[in-house]
């Protein structure tokens, strides 16, 4: 960082990991959005590194993040054993890698919710 009160790149991603891949979750709804977010954020790393506008010092600590992260997937759930195959993939063959688009949320009210209107009256 050129002024020393603000966060250099790795310490911005050692957060932002660190947040990503820790805290417990209470039930199997937030574990899932926990899933998909760091699924996410992996798959922006790797778009970053390759992308023609990153310089060096980006790359270089991009790929570096990623190397922490498959090295801290030790607990081998079946996700965790396909995130650590997704990111052995990148670095096997980095110009294969395809970005999956991120879905879009539907439109109204998430299922479930009974503040659709329905039977309020």
């Amino acid at each position: 960082a050129i002024h020393s009160d603000n966060l250099s790149l790795k310490q911005v991603l050692d957060e932002t990991t660190k947040q990503v891949f820790s805290g417990t979750e209470n039930t199997s709804y937030e574990a899932e959005i926990k899933h998909t977010i760091s699924y996410v954020y992996v798959q922006r790393l790797m778009h970053l590194a390759l992308h023609s506008q990153s310089s060096i010092q980006t790359k270089a600590f991009v790929n570096d993040q990623l190397d922490a992260i498959h090295d801290q997937l030790t607990n081998l759930s079946p996700l965790e054993k396909q995130m650590k195959s997704i990111i052995e993939k990148y670095k096997k063959a980095p110009k294969e890698f395809k970005m999956m688009p991120t879905p879009k949320i539907p439109d109204g009210s998430p299922i479930g919710s009974f503040q659709c209107g329905i039977g309020n009256d």
